[in-house]
């Protein structure tokens, strides 16, 4: 929700705005903000999720939906060619999915997919096999590392735009509705993937569950999220 409620200009600036040499332009008390997590609250508040949503894990979710429980859930591309793909085979889900993305909470304004780039490799800088590690890394973003460990081995989609979608055989046609929609709308970063995890995934997370029991605020969280900001731009991580 957030990235369609806000600029592309504020949406970098939350972005970047840690970094202490980054000038703040956008507040996280900001109206686009606040409309973004007073709609997680409407949602949480309106019975949409299943009973227990909060005590359950991802696989506990995955399987509730897969299984024919929940109509919706909230996932991700790797899903088609992971846990659906597994439970068709076993025979538990029965049915093809679609996908859809939320509405967004500015009138008017269009939804846009919201990729998540939160896996990378990196090598050690003490490693005693740098440079085999660093050949690992090469070929792994190489088209052939990344049709054969991507395309072939899991149905997602390869991070370099150089392998032909000649090879994109095995990607389900879910996944493909998604690229679909991303070429006509376009995509937009997610705050918590692209910002260090302590400062967004660690702090913020807690927080939305707090909002989804009913114990705190979008006021409240949209002061802290500003606080922290100010709190990382003079301390550090």
């Amino acid at each position: 929700m957030m990235p369609s409620a806000v600029s592309d200009a504020a949406l970098n600036n939350y972005i970047n705005s840690y970094k202490d040499d980054v000038p703040v332009t956008a507040k996280w008390t900001d109206v686009g903000i606040l409309k973004s997590l007073k709609s997680l609250e409407q949602i949480a508040k309106s019975g949409v999720y299943q009973k227990g949503y909060l005590g359950m894990d991802l696989d506990q979710a995955t399987a509730y939906f897969t299984s024919g429980k929940s109509c919706l859930l909230l996932g991700g591309t790797w899903m088609p060619g992971g846990a659906f793909e597994a439970d068709t085979k076993a025979g538990t889900m029965k049915f093809s999915p679609g996908f859809a993305v939320l509405p967004s909470v500015v009138t008017g304004a269009k939804s846009t997919f919201t990729p998540y780039y939160g896996d990378a490799f990196g090598v050690p800088t003490k490693s005693k096999n740098r440079e085999w590690a660093l050949e690992l890394l090469r070929y792994s973003v190489s088209d052939e590392g990344q049709r054969i460990g991507v395309l072939e081995a899991s149905g997602n989609f390869p991070a370099v735009t150089t392998v032909p979608k000649s090879a994109y055989t095995k990607i389900p046609k879910s996944v493909l509705d998604v690229l679909a929609h991303v070429e006509e709308y376009g995509a937009k970063s997610g705050w918590t993937s692209e910002v260090p995890g302590a400062y967004g995934q660690a702090f913020l997370n807690p927080l939305i569950q707090r909002l989804q029991e009913g114990k705190t605020t979008p006021a409240k969280i949209a002061k802290d999220l500003q606080a922290e900001l100010l709190k990382v731009r003079k301390n550090g991580l």
